[in-house]
């Protein structure tokens, strides 16, 4: 799902912040969305560094790994609109 809400909103104009838990992932995520869309502008970072720079954050990711991912992105999306 995460997938294609970030090639819809890329495709909207929208820049999207790639978060993951390396950013060797990360990248690789950026990658595989410009394979979908090349004009989209996608940037890949870690998941907290990517929760201090989102305006809005979507927290597309299974619900097994929920308890391990956002503990550690309290802070930085703290105020902000969440969506999972």
């Amino acid at each position: 799902m995460g997938r294609g809400l970030a090639v819809n909103f890329a495709a909207a104009g929208h820049e999207i912040i790639v978060g993951s838990r390396s950013q060797e992932r990360a990248d690789e995520a950026a990658s595989t969305l410009r394979a979908d869309l090349p004009d989209g502008n996608f940037v890949p970072m870690e998941n907290v560094a990517a929760a201090q720079a989102a305006e809005i954050a979507i927290v597309s990711i299974p619900w097994e790994g929920v308890e391990q991912t956002i503990p550690p992105m309290a802070g930085a999306l703290a105020g902000k609109i969440v969506i999972s």
